[in-house]
């Protein structure tokens, strides 16, 4: 009688050590998944890139990246800094980002490695900004792990371009670009 309660005993141990590890186990991955996540959507622009984009927009610039070249590593985020000045009276103002092409380090187009959506989110705002006002808005461009022709994606520099449209939907200032060296 003692022997068949013993092994009861153990196999009911085993069991709920069984479900505690998975239990854990599925935490971490929870907890890891929530602090990726948390870095890719970041959309703020740090204290020196604000400083830089107000003083680009005090010097006449009506539409400013200064900081337009960054480096990063495979599934990891970079966030630009776009300042925009509303010279006008009060009115939205949209931003459109686009994927324009991307090279190798020797300098072979590798474009087709890239599929916009799993880079960047492509359009921003509408934001409204007053007379005489400016904003500074963050574009994160997050770089896969995995290219979409298969296997890592390739080292290299890879170009966007930057477009602010007014209310009336006409390009306001002139069109920026990013770079982003992936190493």
């Amino acid at each position: 009688m003692n022997n068949k309660k013993a092994v009861q005993l153990s196999a009911n141990f085993l069991v709920i050590m069984i479900i505690a590890i998975a239990v854990f186990a599925m935490g971490i991955k929870m907890t890891y998944n929530l602090m990726t996540k948390a870095e890719e959507i970041r959309e703020d622009v740090d204290d020196s890139t604000q400083r830089e984009i107000e003083e680009a927009l005090t010097s006449g610039e009506i539409v400013s990246i200064p900081l337009n070249h960054k480096t990063g590593k495979l599934a990891k985020s970079v966030n630009f800094g776009l300042g925009i000045f509303n010279m006008g009276n009060t009115q939205d103002f949209t931003v459109k980002m686009e994927f324009e092409k991307a090279f190798s380090k020797d300098r072979e187009d590798i474009s087709s490695s890239v599929n916009e959506a799993n880079w960047i989110k492509t359009d921003f705002g509408p934001y409204e900004i007053t007379k005489n006002d400016n904003k500074v808005v963050g574009l994160p461009i997050r770089i896969p792990r995995n290219s979409d022709v298969g296997g890592k994606t390739p080292p290299g520099t890879y170009i966007f371009k930057v477009t602010v449209k007014d209310s009336t939907g006409g390009v306001y200032g002139s069109i920026q670009k990013v770079y982003v060296e992936v190493v």
